[in-house]
């Protein structure tokens, strides 16, 4: 769930740098300091935005860049997924085969139980 939620984050960013491309020089926007504070700023530049690329550090890419950049983030993290999900695929039928092998022996041990009390109680009868 994690993994979808970040494939969305980067589909959400490739769709903020579409639109904020589309704007022009001197246009009035909020500037986000933190989730829930933001100042009035005016746009001076559209064509070049600052780029976090990990681990603190930020790179001035183009628009066209930076959509590329957030789409090999988004295959990576695709790949990554699948990943997971034939992983995810291959224990779970591990699982399945271990509970069908418990419920073999469960099976097998109530037969023997009761062929055991059979034998009992027929060896109780004839005495």
């Amino acid at each position: 769930i994690q993994l979808r939620n970040v494939m969305n984050r980067f589909s959400n960013s490739a769709e903020t740098v579409k639109r904020f491309s589309a704007q022009e020089a001197g246009a009035e926007m909020l500037v986000p300091l933190t989730n829930s504070l933001y100042v009035p700023g005016t746009i001076d530049n559209t064509d070049t935005l600052l780029v976090d690329v990990g681990t603190g550090y930020f790179i001035d890419k183009s628009t066209d860049q930076t959509l590329e950049f957030l789409q090999r983030k988004s295959d990576t993290v695709k790949a990554q997924l699948v990943e997971m999900e034939k992983a995810m695929n291959a224990k779970r039928q591990n699982v399945e085969q271990v509970v069908m092998v418990l419920q073999q022996k469960v099976q097998s041990m109530r037969a023997s139980q009761a062929a055991e009390r059979a034998t009992e109680a027929g060896a109780t009868a004839e005495a």
